[in-house]
């Protein structure tokens, strides 16, 4: 049993809230009648990102006014935070157990990162396992600027230095989670691949039934003969090669 961390760079935080905010009823893992059971740490305190980064210019420039400082805003399109997931293999533990689990990643966090805003932080029990989203700015709010390459690069993407550290955290609470090893990610990166090929092959069927579908009609065309279900047929061929192309694409950020 093993407790899991993942984290990735966020440039579209809009998206990221939608999603752990559940503002979109589409996804097809969430049991959407136990949403309301999800526990919101940590509220996302601007109208939306254009707000927060706009804030934070402004306190860069009062900042660089009574410093004389000339500390630059992030560039844009860039990332500016930072998403953790804090979660452990299914049935480890209780619903209860799992609550306690994520409110210590979340203070695990919250220690860490003394100096760094956290922009949102959210408990999923809608979800087949218990998680945590947490997701971290980069923004330095000591030194009033984006620190992305110093604090935050040496110690936010350092993933292995943090599951180190937090299975020190959280072992006197849960002594029977192990830390997160290679063949955990490498097993769980397996399983996706061979099922992001397998959709692979899917996707090839299916454009080559189109293109000979396509074929059929032409001829049929030039031959002043027209087969009207055959259009029918591409348009079910197309709308189930669009569908596949969405699950391969869910797959390959699930492996993420």
């Amino acid at each position: 049993m093993y407790a899991t961390i993942s984290q990735g760079k966020i440039s579209n935080l809009q998206g990221t809230l939608i999603h752990n905010q559940r503002k979109r009823k589409k996804l097809n893992n969430v049991d959407y009648s136990r949403t309301n059971e999800n526990i919101t740490i940590v509220n996302f305190g601007y109208k939306n990102q254009n707000d927060f980064l706009e804030k934070k210019k402004f306190q860069i420039r009062e900042y660089n006014l009574k410093k004389g400082s000339k500390h630059r805003m992030i560039q844009k399109n860039k990332s500016f935070c930072q998403e953790l997931i804090f979660s452990h293999s299914h049935n480890a533990l209780s619903k209860s157990q799992s609550i306690e689990y994520c409110k210590l990643a979340h203070q695990f966090i919250k220690d860490r990162f003394k100096d760094n805003e956290i922009l949102n932080s959210v408990i999923h029990l809608d979800e087949k396992t218990p998680h945590i989203h947490i997701v971290v700015s980069y923004f330095d709010i000591t030194n009033c600027k984006f620190n992305q390459k110093d604090l935050m690069k040496k110690k936010l993407t350092d993933i292995d230095k943090i599951r180190d550290d937090f299975d020190k955290y959280i072992k006197p609470f849960f002594p029977t989670l192990k830390k997160q090893d290679g063949s955990v990610v490498t097993n769980h990166n397996k399983k996706a691949s061979l099922e992001i090929d397998k959709l692979k092959k899917e996707n090839k069927l299916l454009k080559d039934e189109i293109n000979d579908l396509k074929k059929q009609i032409d001829d049929l065309k030039n031959g002043n003969k027209i087969d009207l279900d055959l259009d029918d047929l591409i348009k079910e061929s197309e709308k189930n090669l669009n569908e596949t192309k969405k699950i391969t694409t869910r797959t390959r950020k699930r492996r993420h």
